[in-house]
């Protein structure tokens, strides 16, 4: 949790959730953007390229093991993560902080 001194503004975050045959589901990442624009277009840029190369691997059958993202939502982020943001466009993390 932030604390309040910490927080200067927002981001849209993307979390993204694995799911494997056999296994499962578990996080797959999280990815912070500028703007709800930038957020959506980028991760359907992404998806787009995911389900090419899956279709290709898999011949159109379901792949036994896949990535789908979460519906962009804005959050408060420290002043770091803001920073990082800005520099370079948006920030990657293992987890959503």
């Amino acid at each position: 949790m932030l604390k309040k001194q910490e927080l200067t503004t927002g981001a849209w975050l993307v979390e993204w959730t694995e799911s494997e045959r056999g296994w499962g589901q578990r996080p797959d990442g999280a990815y912070y953007y500028p703007t709800e624009t930038i957020a959506k277009k980028e991760t359907k840029k992404s998806l787009t390229v995911m389900r090419k190369r899956e279709a290709a691997i898999y011949n159109g059958a379901t792949p036994d093991e896949y990535s789908f993202p979460e519906t962009p939502r804005f959050v408060a982020v420290s002043k770091k993560l803001a920073k990082e943001i800005q520099e370079k466009g948006y920030a990657y993390r293992d987890r959503a902080e």
